[in-house]
């Protein structure tokens, strides 16, 4: 007969009548001594003292983080705790761009109420807007760029176009406040007009200038380039009033963009490294470069009466020729242009190079060594565009042929068929073809790699 233990066994504690207790960092607790499933705590059961580590952070990190979310998103932090319903409305960075898709009353009032929890904010470090502006709105606008400079700002960004709908002829006027605002970084605007300054243009620390379909003339825009000292990037599109630009050689200026009608544009300044002229409106113009440290240049549009007078640049490693597709362009011109690259490392050509029919109605490029210089010495990389199906393509397969042919130290040729709107796609024979005559053209250099890009049906 078995022998009972001479100490007792307690019982098992899922049959003990202990009162209820919970596992300590546990989702489970014991009740009449079986394990059930506890309910999670809420956010709200945390005692007020008790918080998370983000709470925990000082309030400049919290509003530095919260800087990068927009308006909306950043009011939602509001519900997390007490203290956070203080910290949003010290962010110096308010972002009203991602509320385009309200309606424009419904924003105006959404900025409005925002801006009533900052009046006692002393700094906005970014007040960026985007909202289909109309001229009802002038006067809240007005008040709203009034609240942005009083407050410091560094970067402001005005887009009063809001959305693929156009605006009609409305566009909202900068008043002379704007000018005086010295503390400005970063400006960017769209369907904004200046005024001409009755006093100085005060933006000493202005860096970055961004204006498309801004109404301002050329007296205007010399002011405030005079007013910029240490404006570095300039970036002017469809500025349909500017029909002259003298980019001088004092200017700080590195990166240069134009769309402009101009009659004539000067630059010549030894600090410009890079520059963009997209020239796609009619009439005759004059562009003088001279810019001894540039390292890129990209010459655009349709434009086929501009005249380029390229005299200093001879730092350029980097060149695009990507001229219009319609226009029979000057032979001059084009050879003239390609003379001065005489250094140019990568070389970009299209969507279509401009040709010039000869006598008899023969068209040829007839290109020459002396038009490139930078063939021999520097020439590494080419990429080539076509804007037609074969065999209308003989033009370019023929500027192809000539570079591998007395392109001695290119490492890289890229043909690219583009798919525009004035042709098809190639068929696959015709695409075989391209590929037998570009891959049997001869090389000068052994070390070239041909890369075809030629979409098929």
């Amino acid at each position: 007969m078995a022998t009972l233990p001479s100490t007792p066994v307690s019982p098992s504690p899922i049959f003990d009548d202990a009162p209820l207790e919970r596992y300590p960092d546990s989702n489970h607790e014991i009740l009449d001594g079986i394990t059930r499933p506890s309910k999670k705590k809420k956010i709200t059961d945390y005692e007020d003292d008790e918080e998370d580590c983000i709470s925990a952070l000082p309030d400049a990190i919290i509003q530095h983080v919260l800087s990068f979310l927009s308006v909306d998103e950043i009011i939602r932090t509001s519900v997390l705790s007490k203290r956070w319903r203080t910290v949003w409305a010290a962010v110096p960075t308010l972002d009203f761009r991602r509320q385009s898709h309200m309606y424009a009353h419904q924003l105006v009032s959404c900025v409005n109420k925002t801006l009533s929890n900052y009046s006692t904010v002393s700094e906005v470090k970014k007040f960026l807007l985007r909202f289909k502006y109309r001229n009802s709105f002038s006067s809240q606008v007005e008040e709203w760029v009034r609240f942005a400079t009083r407050r410091h700002v560094e970067e402001l960004s005005l887009d009063l176009h809001g959305g693929k709908t156009p605006n009609f002829g409305e566009s909202y006027c900068l008043s002379q406040s704007i000018y005086s605002c010295s503390s400005l970084r970063i400006l960017n605007t769209l369907y904004c007009d200046f005024q001409q300054p009755t006093g100085r243009v005060f933006w000493t620390k202005l860096k970055v200038l961004t204006l498309y379909y801004a109404r301002l003339s050329n007296e205007i825009i010399v002011q405030v380039l005079s007013g910029s000292p240490v404006l570095e990037f300039l970036k002017l599109q469809y500025c349909d009033e500017i029909k002259r630009l003298h980019i001088v050689s004092s200017s700080n200026l590195k990166k240069l963009f134009l769309c402009l009608p101009f009659n004539r544009l000067t630059v010549s300044s030894s600090n410009l490294k890079e520059l963009v002229i997209d020239n796609v409106y009619p009439g005759a113009s004059v562009i003088e470069i001279s810019a001894p440290n540039i390292n890129s240049i990209s010459l655009l549009g349709y434009n086929s009466t501009t005249e380029y007078k390229l005299t200093d640049i001879s730092s350029l490693t980097e060149a695009d020729l990507s001229f219009g597709v319609y226009q029979t362009y000057n032979r001059d011109m084009l050879n003239g242009v390609l003379e001065k690259l005489r250094h140019v490392q990568k070389l970009a050509i299209g969507p279509r190079y401009p040709y010039m029919v000869e006598s008899g109605g023969k068209k040829s490029l007839g290109w020459k060594e002396r038009y490139f210089k930078c063939l021999f010495r520097h020439l590494k990389i080419v990429e080539i565009t076509f804007a037609t199906l074969f065999p209308h393509c003989e033009l370019e397969l023929e500027l192809v042929e000539f570079l591998l042919k007395n392109g001695k130290v290119l490492e890289k040729m890229a043909v690219l068929v583009k798919n525009t709107g004035i042709s098809r796609r190639m068929s696959s024979v015709d695409e075989k073809k391209v590929q037998q005559l570009v891959l049997s053209y001869p090389r000068a250099s052994p070390n070239v790699a041909v890369l075809l890009d030629i979409p098929s049906y």
